[in-house]
């Protein structure tokens, strides 16, 4: 009687030896026929649980960040848990990255559960045990199982079992991992590529001629798209109208953004007369559509030729500078930025008597703030300097303008340069 018993007891162990190697082979098939990194986690999470019997399972993957955290969680019943929130034993995770291999842990007692961890005794658990995933010794991640039944241990079938598995899942994990990082970097060229064709139809292709003008401008972005644009638009009654702007960031959001302002700018001019009341229409409109962290600085002018006017407003931009006989005149700001979340009424400013030799210059904060070798900025001095010092046409003086301050520049460059020139002859 014993004899059958036994023979039935070592039957029924071989079967499920037999059955739990399938499981295994099943497992790291599966494993190699998915590169979506999502799937693969949760093809890990699955298998784990039909080998072991646990309560839950964790894949645990890098994050520059913040270190070690639960990627995706699975019960043994195959509903999701929240990472977020998710408690596992930081203790035993380390434990199996300092040893290489897959770490068990049986709790007969409170006392052994506090000697493990303080979430093991927190969380009741009476099995633990964490399988290291790493790719030529690199560590990249964990698999992770606990249950708080009594009668549920792992054994050292289980750690060969995880062993094997954690091979494949880092191998899985790695390669999914190295695809994402394709797609994204693809994606990223692809949206680069798409910005800097928004970025080359903001800019004019050849300044306006004007009888009694020359005007210039030129920017030279900081990388390969540039958050700086300006535009010059001739109106119907011969006045000029030009902006210089610079929007936050870089890449397709900001581009279109910045598109959408020039847009309305470009609509707006013929219709209303007033710049501060264009600005005011544009940043109201922008403040509903941008997100919080986002905004453009932007000075709109224009000029009348003829009368000799200068009429302008200036949403926190770097200020205008009017150079007159030779003496910088700064234009002041009429308000913040626009898109902040701040009800506005951006208010112009005019300026008269202006005639032949006089000077208009508008620019980005990417002048004012390149820095030399002993930490001090280009500023404002620098540019009126440089202005008075200029020469030649309003393109040559544009360039010279630009030379002078890459000159000053000794560090490295973080933000784009812009300047527009606008002579009286």
């Amino acid at each position: 009687m014993f004899r059958s018993s036994s023979k039935k007891d070592e039957a029924a162990s071989a079967a499920r030896a037999a059955e739990r190697h399938q499981i295994l082979l099943d497992a790291l098939a599966d494993l190699a026929s998915t590169l979506d990194l999502d799937e693969v986690l949760d093809r890990i999470l699955a298998r784990s649980l039909d080998l072991s019997g646990a309560e839950r399972a964790l894949v645990l993957l890098g994050d520059p960040d913040r270190g070690l955290r639960a990627r995706r969680a699975r019960a043994a019943d195959g509903s999701g848990l929240a990472t977020e929130e998710i408690i596992f034993s930081s203790t035993v995770v380390r434990s199996a990255f300092e040893q290489g291999v897959p770490v068990l842990h049986e709790i007969d007692s409170d006392s052994q559960a506090l000697e493990t961890g303080q979430s093991v005794f927190e969380l009741k658990l009476r099995s633990v045990m964490c399988a290291p995933l790493a790719v030529r010794g690199e560590g990249i991640g964990a698999i992770y199982l606990d249950s708080r039944v009594q009668h549920k241990t792992f054994t050292g079938e289980d750690r060969e079992m995880f062993q094997a598995l954690a091979r494949q899942a880092a191998l899985a994990v790695r390669n999914a991992q190295l695809l994402a990082a394709a797609a994204d970097r693809a994606r990223l060229e692809r949206e680069m590529e798409l910005a800097a064709e928004i970025q080359r139809d903001l800019l004019p292709g050849t300044a306006p001629v004007l009888p009694g003008l020359e005007i210039a401008g030129r920017t030279v972005p900081c990388e390969e798209i540039s958050g700086d644009f300006y535009d010059f638009v001739v109106l119907g009654d011969g006045r000029l109208a030009l902006f210089v702007a610079d929007v936050t960031g870089h890449g397709v959001g900001p581009a279109l953004v910045a598109a959408e302002a020039r847009g309305e700018i470009r609509a707006l001019l013929p219709l209303e007369p007033d710049p501060g009341q264009i600005l005011t229409r544009v940043h109201a409109n922008l403040r509903q559509t941008l997100d919080p962290e986002r905004f453009i600085t932007l000075i709109l002018a224009l000029l009348d030729p003829d009368r000799g006017e200068l009429l302008w407003a200036n949403a926190g931009h770097a200020e205008g500078l009017l150079m007159r006989g030779g003496e910088p005149v700064w234009l002041g700001r009429s308000g913040p930025p626009l898109g902040v979340d701040v009800d506005h009424r951006h208010v112009s400013r005019l300026m008269t008597g202006i005639g032949p030799r006089d000077e208009l210059l508008l620019y980005s904060d990417g002048l004012l703030e390149a820095r030399n070798a002993a930490g001090d900025f280009f500023g404002e001095a620098g540019l009126a300097a440089s202005a008075a010092a200029a020469r030649g046409s309003a393109a040559e003086r544009v360039d010279a303008i630009l030379d002078q301050v890459r000159l000053f520049n000794a560090g490295p460059r973080n933000d784009d340069r812009t300047v527009v020139a606008v002579l009286w002859r």
